[in-house]
């Protein structure tokens, strides 16, 4: 989540993080940040803190960056984006690399 982070800081997009390593008043005041501020439009959650507890309905996009395998656990941290009343699209990407266990167990789940 760092390496994302400092790659959209180089490309002038404003994140926030959302991470266990993170004290909670600042994962509070990151969300806050992240809900209320429009130019602050990337929050970078680790799915197992980002899908226990939380509410991110002001994203609209759901990128995985380290997936899980734990399909269960995937769709709680999904379930904090797309809440009932939504009222947006939202999109979800997993970035797998090639040539990786992640790739052979997507792979294989999927039917890619």
């Amino acid at each position: 989540l760092r390496a994302a982070q400092e790659a959209l800081q180089t490309i002038g997009i404003e994140s926030v993080q959302f991470t266990g390593e993170i004290k909670e008043q600042d994962r509070a005041a990151n969300l806050k940040r992240f809900n209320e501020n429009s130019n602050c439009r990337v929050l970078l959650a680790q799915t197992r803190v980002g899908g226990v507890g939380q509410t991110f309905t002001a994203a609209n996009w759901v990128f995985f960056l380290n997936p899980w395998f734990n399909p269960q656990a995937e769709r709680q941290a999904l379930s904090r984006i797309h809440r009932m009343g939504q009222q947006k699209t939202c999109y979800v990407v997993w970035l797998i690399i090639c040539g990786t266990v992640e790739e052979i167990v997507r792979g294989n789940a999927s039917g890619k």
